[in-house]
């Protein structure tokens, strides 16, 4: 038998997860799960891939475009799109930022989210709060992770 170590970046996103009573199936692809305890889907989100409007933020969760050129394993893609299909019949899901593929946070806040559809694309949504607290420059991404 082998044994595998997990490099510090999967294993940390995995322990934040783990903060979200979320255990993943895949813990060194996975980036989102489903809490066993009331079924909410929680998601990973790039924070370099968050847009920002007036009415608040979105990200995009899962496109084919960007299934196809991610380093991502099969098996990653197709339960990150397993969990975009289940948060939207639920109408919500939860979510925490992460950079590059550290969490910004050793207890991760946590984001409400709303799981909408477009065309093939699913994106995640968040209301205005999360405008309200975001910096108008990028740095604090690279200080919080320092």
């Amino acid at each position: 038998m082998t044994v595998h170590q997990m490099p510090r970046c999967d294993l940390a996103r995995a322990s934040a997860f783990a903060t979200q009573g979320v255990t993943l199936k895949y813990p060194g692809v996975s980036w989102s799960g489903v809490r066993s305890e009331d079924g909410m889907v929680v998601f990973a989100i790039h924070a370099a891939d968050v847009r920002f409007a007036d009415w608040g933020a979105s990200s995009i969760l899962w496109s084919p475009q960007t299934a196809a050129a991610q380093a991502t394993p099969r098996a990653g893609s197709e339960e990150r799109l397993e969990h975009c299909r289940l948060a939207l019949r639920h109408g919500v899901a939860e979510g925490f930022l992460v950079r590059g593929s550290e969490t910004l946070f050793f207890q991760p806040e946590v984001l409400a989210l709303r799981v909408v559809s477009v065309g093939e694309r699913y994106w995640a949504r968040w209301g205005a709060v999360a405008r309200a607290h975001a910096p108008r420059n990028r740095a604090w991404l690279d200080e919080a992770c320092a």
